[in-house]
């Protein structure tokens, strides 16, 4: 049985980077800020035990809630629209969280950071299912993986290199930044 994928307007290797991108974004928001914990703690005056506990859990419930909704949206409406859609929640996120003044703001913006990122991590894996099928689905999924399972791994780096030049709101800066570019 030969396998063969749709045409796409982009070529393969752009095509990787894209989705990896798109599917990316959520491990980017929760690795990269790690290293800022402390700092965005002492800058919002949080005092609660577990306030760093509640940074990240933000962020895990809104992606909990985005894988939800975005499958059955993306199947019924297309997938351009909720990638758009996610991608600007996220960015609103961003802002929130560049411009936090209270502990109250953060949260709200770490949960639509979650929220939004869930949609291109959704979406992407659709597309790749929609475009591929057998070993060359098994490939491409792989490679996006690959890119996937790197950035946990480089994010906390990234985060402490931002750290050592700028604040930590220049943490959401550059997630913005990316955000934008994806």
């Amino acid at each position: 049985m030969a396998i063969t994928s749709r045409t796409s307007s982009v070529g393969p290797i752009e095509q990787v980077i894209l989705l990896a991108l798109l599917s990316s974004l959520i491990a980017l928001s929760i690795d990269s800020m790690l290293p800022a914990l402390a700092h965005i703690e002492k800058d919002l005056g949080v005092f609660h035990p577990n306030g760093r506990q509640y940074i990240v859990g933000a962020t895990f419930v809104g992606m909990a809630v985005g894988m939800l909704l975005y499958g059955p949206i993306s199947d019924s409406l297309g997938r351009r629209g909720p990638i758009f859609l996610g991608i600007s929640i996220f960015l609103i996120g961003c802002l929130m969280s560049v411009f936090a003044d209270s502990f109250e703001i953060m949260l709200l913006g770490r949960f639509l950071q979650g929220l939004g990122a869930a949609g291109p991590r959704v979406v992407s894996i659709a597309l790749i299912r929609d475009q591929y099928s057998g070993r060359e689905m098994a490939r491409f999924t792989s490679l996006v993986m690959t890119v996937f399972i790197l950035v946990p791994v480089l994010a906390p780096a990234l985060g402490q290199g931002i750290l050592l030049i700028a604040t930590w709101r220049s943490i959401f800066g550059v997630m913005f930044s990316l955000g934008l570019i994806a």
